[in-house]
């Protein structure tokens, strides 16, 4: 914040890695276990967050539920109420289908959090978005992403 941060993301891949949840000791291994942090724990991080830079930095969360997970996570009209009143200006996602953004950014909108969501590349290790390749691919994904009401777009 001295330094003149004005966003910050805490997400549960790096509380994972953290807290050394299963001994993970690196980011991609976090990756693998992401799923596993409760969402109770995220609402914690982003409350203590909240409290110690108080309200002129901007904060986006990645949760369970808000990335494409190795298992199935549940992102739900609770946990977005929950995340907005501990103190998340937005949801950081990595949803790799439109359906699914689209619901994130429904129970989001709803809460008066914004949406950064992003554009992966098919081939990387992990899928960090919705996937495009061609220069063509990505300005339409961008386009259909836009129109879905995503307010931030992010390349990985």
């Amino acid at each position: 914040m001295q330094a003149g941060a004005r966003m910050l993301e805490p997400n549960h891949p790096a509380v994972a890695l953290a807290r050394g949840h299963k001994g993970v000791t690196t980011m991609h291994n976090a990756e693998e276990v992401r799923h596993e942090i409760p969402m109770e724990e995220m609402i914690k991080v982003t409350a203590g967050v909240r409290a110690v830079v108080g309200p002129e930095i901007y904060i986006t969360v990645g949760v369970p539920g808000s990335f494409t997970e190795t298992m199935p996570t549940p992102f739900t009209d609770e946990h977005a109420y929950a995340l907005s009143r501990a103190g998340a200006d937005g949801i950081h996602t990595h949803k790799s289908t439109y359906q699914d953004l689209k619901d994130v950014v429904e129970l989001c909108h709803k809460y008066g959090m914004l949406v950064d969501a992003y554009i992966a590349h098919p081939s990387d290790r992990h899928l960090f978005g919705v996937p495009a390749e061609t220069p063509a691919q990505v300005a339409e994904t961008a386009k259909k992403m836009q129109d879905i009401g995503v307010d931030i777009i992010g390349l990985m």
